[in-house]
């Protein structure tokens, strides 16, 4: 008979102070992703994924404006345990703490490798409409966690398992403080011992009726990480990769933002700058409108100008002083109008300008609205975008403190691992002498010569 530790941690989305309405639904649309969530299961609400959405939403606006919407668990599953008979044992353990009326959904990730674990969702309300188990109390996230420890264990000796789980040893401790919202990291879905002391979607804010206590969020335990160094610093070597995409992919994000704001800003200088030079060459057109009637007053119908002049050999001999007065306001006329059009130019000018500079600050704010896109397509809201990068920084430094040198070494000399991956460890577990020496060898063509 084997015992594992189990986890299980329990948050919850309270209505009043949700960073966003129906954080609910757009928390269990997040958990059932298709890349993520093996197999769906429900009771008493939709599994589909449109159908429970409409349902969380609907149940939100019954809850009161201070109440809370959902319980949210992650609960680890030993890796021994199939797909099928884990949806037993969470089937048993929803009816169980719901008393067979409240409705509960969860969703398995992780059995694809040995990081087997659910995300459960709980509706703590019977038929009646009143508190099934009283997830709000203080003390229940201790008693719930005893409840999966005898549920588990249990389901585990009818379905004929030789495991059995012992809930972590902290939840005596815990029980004073236990109800709490807190912030949780994403779940990578990676091939590691099973651990559930880690969540995939963001904190909503603390109710009223909660106490706020101090917690290790984000933290893998060290003890469920692995003992094959091979495949931790694998591990480390992927999560290192996701975190440099997730990275480039908010840099590209923040890239675009501040290419919008800095264009929306130029923008406002030149319109400033343009509504100024508006005003300022008014004068300019106005004056060469008035010489232009005043100069229509010495032409006549046909355009000629009045009076009567004679030249020789295109030298002037003779003008009238009708003639005299027509030419000085034609030629007074000319050089306003010449201001006149240097003007128009300079105001179509800045119109350009001004057409570019909207252009490319909407294009500026198409990009970072797509870049963002792919962040909350693959992560979620900017809460869990966050908690996934604490979480891959955090297990990145676990597998460098657990991996020794000495074993990364003859991982690398055995050909166990990479000289990329060796590297990655080598860098990210701090050690530069070793990193130095290395990228020397590689550069001489030595290989894996140490």
């Amino acid at each position: 008979m084997v015992t594992v530790t189990a986890f299980l941690k329990h948050s919850n989305i309270g209505k009043a102070k949700q960073a966003e309405p129906y954080t609910a639904s757009a928390h269990v649309r997040y958990i059932t992703r298709k890349n993520a969530a093996s197999l769906v299961y429900s009771e008493r609400m939709p599994r589909q994924y449109h159908a429970v959405q409409r349902f969380l939403n609907a149940h939100e606006d019954t809850v009161r404006k201070n109440g809370r919407v959902i319980e949210k668990f992650i609960i680890s599953v030993p890796h021994d345990i199939s797909e099928a008979d884990a949806v037993n044992v969470l089937r048993r353990f929803g009816n169980r703490i719901g008393k067979g009326e409240a409705p509960f959904l969860f969703a398995l990730h992780g059995f694809d490798g040995r990081n087997h674990h659910a995300h459960f969702i709980f509706i703590d309300k019977g038929e009646d409409g009143k508190r099934v188990f009283g997830l709000s109390e203080r003390g229940s996230t201790a008693k719930l966690k005893l409840a999966w420890e005898e549920v588990a264990n249990g389901a585990f000796e009818d379905l004929g398992y030789e495991v059995r789980v012992k809930v972590h040893e902290g939840y005596q401790e815990e029980a004073a403080n236990d109800n709490r919202e807190e912030v949780a990291p994403l779940d990578p879905d990676t091939p590691l011992e099973p651990t559930a002391d880690s969540a995939d979607s963001p904190a909503e804010i603390q109710q009223p009726e909660d106490d706020d206590v101090d917690d290790e969020i984000g933290k893998v335990d060290l003890a469920n990480i692995g003992v094959d160094p091979v495949a931790n610093i694998k591990f480390m070597h992927s999560q290192v990769a996701e975190r440099e995409m997730l990275q480039t992919a908010r840099a590209r994000v923040e890239q675009a933002r501040n290419a919008y704001v800095a264009l929306r800003n130029q923008r406002e200088r030149v319109a400033q700058d343009a509504g100024d030079f508006y005003q300022d060459s008014l004068p300019t057109l106005m004056a060469s409108h008035e010489a232009n009637k005043q100069l229509a007053e010495h032409q006549t119908p046909t355009g000629d100008l009045k009076g009567f002049g004679l030249s020789v050999f295109g030298l002037s001999v003779f003008k009238t002083k009708t003639r005299k007065q027509a030419e000085q306001v034609k030629a007074h006329a000319r050089n306003l109008e010449l201001a006149a059009n240097q003007v128009e130019y300079t105001r179509k000018a800045y119109d350009q300008r001004l057409l570019h500079l909207d252009s490319q600050a909407s294009q500026a704010e198409q990009d970072a609205h797509a870049h963002q896109a792919v962040l909350t397509r693959i992560y979620g809201a900017d809460e869990e975008i966050d908690a996934a990068e604490s979480y891959l920084k955090t297990t990145i430094e676990d597998v460098g403190l657990i991996v020794s040198l000495e074993d990364a070494m003859s991982a690398y000399l055995e050909g166990a691992i990479t000289t990329d991956e060796y590297r990655t460890f080598l860098l990210e577990a701090g050690y530069k002498a070793e990193l130095q020496l290395l990228d020397e060898q590689l550069a001489q063509g030595e290989g894996q010569s140490l």
